[in-house]
């Protein structure tokens, strides 16, 4: 079996494989899951007879692993996202030249990964662009409904802005873009995701965090922006930014309608005063100062 995969903090995808048609595995349970944290290859001639994996319910049970060698898909800047591995069901031996082949696989598959998040990529801010948001967000509902889990997200449009552009120009508005994006990037957990759906609009991907958890980071976003202060010929620029918050429930189960009700509760935000937060829920709310 051979795969190419990547790992968040609680699974791991599987996004290329021959042998199996498994395309995620809880983190806890797959050997990569140590791969992901060395430097080097990990190789493990008979599972079996390794204390670390021979109660694995993949080596017990199916799809009955008895060799397993792994080598971390390490980026240019140096953090392991995934693995590449190949998989056995009889014990054997993996020599070094045998490692280094894979090393190589693994430095290839690297270059490729990264050219294709570049198309993903916003240019300016450096976030996810709209439709790999689109896309993360529509996998990352999937995932929740099939396991029961929340889901909210967060939309984010910044206060004012065309009177930057309008009073500065737009490379000022261009480095309070990237600057807003870099200090929210800074604030998000590892499982979140953050995108820039257009202009000054952007949105963060909560997995696992309901209505309640989704306004406290909504509000501490707002809060890092709001403290956020840019130069511009020899005067100093304040920013605001207004928030809508949704979530998953009974009758909200699509991007779509998520990301509505996201936006419905920014709007009353702005309503309201801006430099906001709003959640979703029926009828909107709007707290903030």
């Amino acid at each position: 079996i051979g795969v190419v995969s990547v790992i968040d903090g609680h699974r791991q995808w599987i996004k290329a494989s021959d042998g199996t048609n498994v395309r995620e595995i809880e983190l806890g349970k797959t050997f990569c899951a140590l791969t992901v944290q060395r430097s080097g290859p990990l190789i493990v001639p008979d599972a079996l007879a390794d204390p670390r994996f021979h109660k694995s319910p993949h080596v017990i049970g199916y799809p009955y692993v008895r060799f397993y060698a792994g080598m971390p898909l390490t980026t240019h800047d140096g953090y392991n996202i995934g693995t590449i591995c190949a998989i056995g069901h009889e014990p054997r031996a993996f020599s070094e030249r045998e490692a280094g082949i894979l090393s190589d696989l693994a430095r290839v598959t690297m270059d490729e990964l990264e050219l294709r998040q570049l198309a993903v990529t916003d240019n300016l801010t450096g976030l996810m662009s709209r439709g790999a948001f689109r896309e993360e967000a529509e996998k990352a509902i999937a995932l929740a409904l099939r396991h029961k889990h929340h889901l909210s997200i967060v939309a984010i449009d910044l206060d004012h802005f065309k009177s930057i552009n309008d009073r500065y120009g737009h490379g000022v508005g261009d480095t309070v873009l990237r600057g807003v994006a870099q200090a929210c990037m800074e604030t998000q957990r590892q499982t979140d995701h953050l995108g820039r759906l257009g202009g000054e609009e952007f949105a963060a991907l909560l997995p696992h965090t309901d209505r309640a958890g989704a306004m406290e980071t909504a509000e501490k976003l707002r809060l890092t922006i709001q403290g956020l202060i840019f130069n511009a010929a020899g005067k100093e620029i304040d920013v605001a930014a207004s928030f809508g918050v949704a979530s998953l429930d009974l009758e909200t189960k699509d991007f779509d309608t998520l990301l509505a009700h996201a936006d419905a509760a920014l709007y009353e935000a702005k309503a309201a005063g801006r430099n906001r937060s709003g959640g979703w829920r029926r009828a909107v709310e709007a707290v903030g100062h």
